[in-house]
């Protein structure tokens, strides 16, 4: 028989091994990392959602065109004087012919011949009153004349009022109303005169018919070589001041080149301007193409 130590005693298996669990041990368990880990990981995750957010708002707005780039100074400009070449196209284009007052400075010279007309006149569509005086060398003639329904009148000073069936301005009162056509006209630019901010406009090509008979020469005498007629229009398309310059020859004349310049000043553009016929004594006998 085997002694046993006093305090030992023998146990049974399931004594021995209780309190242990049963089965595979679990995973060991990563130790904390330091806290910043945590940060880092907050802002990656925003980030990605910045991301899909950013890429959503392109496929919805993908389709819309890119807005155009601010227009440069020079495109409004440029489409600024044709909406202005369109006012004034309209303006000539008036049926019946816009009211104004208009001053009349036209010198015509050559080697030969030379000559000025002034004209202070009120001006209706084809209708025109006022005065005129025409320097021809030291002779000096001078008058009013009246044009209304197609009825010259003209009187000399201390005279009574005739009839002039023939009577042609040596330059009509209104330059304008040769512009009916489609002629090119070109926008020179934002210029200031007297003042007040206007757009210069030019045609480059005669417009006004049979020089010989808009200048009274001999027909076939002048032929036109160069021609500039510029036009000063405020931002309504009215014109303020306009500028005839043309060179021309007269070859059969033998006067050498001929040059021609008029100057035009428009004032009380629109105002109540009325052309009445003046009363008669009597037609004349022999009317004169200058009073």
């Amino acid at each position: 028989m085997t002694d046993q130590p006093p305090d030992e005693r023998p146990t049974s298996y399931s004594e021995r091994y209780r309190g242990t669990a049963y089965g595979a041990p679990p995973p060991p368990q990563p130790a904390p990392g330091p806290r910043g880990s945590r940060t880092a990981l907050i802002i990656g995750v925003g980030i990605l959602i910045l991301v899909i957010a950013a890429g959503g708002a392109w496929l919805l707005l993908g389709q819309r065109q890119p807005l155009p780039p601010p227009a440069r100074t020079a495109d409004v400009a440029q489409l600024r004087g044709e909406q202005t070449i369109g006012l004034f196209r309209a303006w000539v284009a008036h049926p019946t012919g816009i009211a104004f007052h208009e001053a009349l400075d036209e010198t015509i010279s050559s080697d030969a011949l030379g000559g000025v007309l002034k004209g202070d006149l009120d001006v209706v569509g084809p209708d025109f009153s006022g005065t005129i005086s025409f320097t021809d060398g030291q002779v000096v003639k001078s008058g009013d004349v009246v044009l209304v329904d197609n009825i010259g009148y003209s009187r000399q000073p201390g005279k009574d009022w005739v009839q002039s069936p023939d009577l042609v301005p040596y330059q009509s009162p209104d330059p304008f109303t040769a512009i009916q056509r489609s002629e090119p006209i070109y926008d020179l630019g934002l210029e200031t005169r007297a003042g007040q901010a206007v757009y210069h406009l030019r045609i480059s090509d005669w417009i006004f018919g049979d020089p010989n008979a808009y200048l009274n020469f001999p027909v076939g005498s002048l032929q036109v070589t160069d021609t500039r007629f510029d036009i000063w229009v405020n931002d309504a398309g009215v014109p303020v001041d306009a500028q005839l310059d043309a060179d021309l020859t007269a070859p059969t004349l033998l006067v050498g080149p001929v040059t021609l310049h008029t100057a035009y000043t428009m004032s009380d553009v629109g105002g109540p301007i009325v052309i009445t016929a003046p009363p008669v004594a009597s037609p004349s006998p022999a009317a004169s193409r200058k009073p």
